[in-house]
């Protein structure tokens, strides 16, 4: 195998991909596929392009004579992204666990929410895993603080959405994080066609609390 692919992100998207299918090279055209395996992994998850333009790019630029068929691009491109609709197949990714129903704070949510606590209050630093079913989010809301506070989000699994008032939403998916100052307004949530989990920590602060405002209008998640 070329040295390009010894090492850096393009070596993690390439091991990943290989666990999840366990695909060994060894059929026809193995270093293309391998080659054309990274790329649909990559671009998957920057979530740039659809499925359907990529596929044609990448049939135009396979020169080596490796039989790669729409069935093989489609099947892992599906195995590539990030989002799972299947509940089960999502809680084998949602290693922090599922935990209960988040019933205690349904009001401030549109559709159904799990919550997994990981930490106790008295512990000085409280986290939890939230994990929303495909198209929940909780309402616009603000952690208020007279001195440090806020919020801070680490994508566990699924895909999701952030959102702060007057800016573009930002899509989630495992492994970034979102730092959450007190006092700015924003939501955060599943993507309409997958499961999605973070956890959330509650930043240390003084005088700290949430004010849970308007729900997200159908109309401005559907826009996304």
């Amino acid at each position: 195998m070329r040295s390009d692919l010894h090492g850096g992100p393009e070596r993690l998207n390439l091991i990943l991909t290989l666990r999840d299918i366990g695909f060994t090279g060894e059929e026809t055209g193995g270093y293309m596929r391998l080659r054309l395996l990274v790329e649909i992994r990559a671009a998957a998850l920057a979530d740039i392009h659809t499925r359907e333009r990529q596929e044609t790019r990448w049939r135009q630029n396979i020169h080596t004579g490796a039989a790669v068929c729409p069935a093989f691009i489609r099947k892992h491109w599906e195995v590539c992204c990030m989002k799972i609709m299947d509940k089960a197949a999502f809680e084998e990714q949602n290693v922090f666990g599922l935990g209960a129903p988040n019933d205690a704070f349904a009001r401030y949510f549109a559709g159904r929410s799990y919550l997994n606590p990981l930490t106790r209050p008295e512990d000085g630093l409280f986290l939890a895993n939230v994990t929303f079913e495909p198209g929940c989010r909780n309402n616009w809301h603000i952690h208020h603080a007279s001195e440090g506070g806020g919020q801070l989000l680490i994508c566990t699994a699924g895909e999701g959405w952030y959102q702060e008032e007057g800016k573009e939403a930002v899509s989630l998916e495992p492994g970034r994080v979102i730092v959450i100052p007190a006092e700015v307004k924003h939501w955060h949530g599943a993507k309409r066609d997958s499961w999605f989990s973070h956890i959330a920590v509650e930043m240390p602060g003084e005088a700290c609390s949430n004010e849970w405002c308007e729900p997200v209008s159908d109309a401005e998640y559907e826009a996304l």
